[in-house]
């Protein structure tokens, strides 16, 4: 079991965000919340610089969704060669919202309230059974629907 410091390092050391200074903080970013499970930005940064960092890198407009997925997916390309025996697990899921982000997301699943606002996921996670080790995401497709 590695460290979370070392897993961000290991798994979004390779993003190209366009300036060396946003990979940083991305790896920072998400050291801090691998190390907070379940908390908020807020809850999961050490320090103010901390937060208003990873705030200016979510709202920054060249910073692409795409080029972290990316980069996530060449760091488990690497550690997939290394391995005798790989299995790719599948399984799709739908993330819903119900801040005011919602509004500008798909529909997910409708229940008697309603329906729920969100986007869909299918993964591909990589898992070395030999060594009962999850490897990381291979693959991922995110979009939204029309209700």
């Amino acid at each position: 079991m590695v460290s979370t410091d070392e897993w961000a390092q290991s798994t979004f050391s390779k993003c190209n965000l366009g300036d060396k200074r946003r990979t940083s903080r991305l790896i920072r970013t998400a050291a801090n919340l691998a190390s907070n499970i379940g908390r908020s930005i807020v809850k999961s940064s050490p320090t103010e610089a901390d937060i208003e960092g990873t705030y200016r890198l979510i709202r920054n407009k060249q910073v692409k969704a795409d080029a972290i997925a990316e980069g996530g997916f060449m760091a488990t390309g690497e550690l997939i060669r290394s391995r005798d025996v790989v299995l790719t697990l599948e399984d799709s899921t739908s993330i819903s919202y119900q801040h005011s982000v919602a509004e500008q997301l798909g529909y997910t699943t409708k229940f008697s309230s309603g329906p729920t606002k969100g986007f869909k996921v299918h993964n591909v996670v990589a898992y070395d059974p030999l060594q009962e080790q999850t490897l990381g995401l291979i693959e991922q497709n995110r979009w939204v629907r029309d209700e």
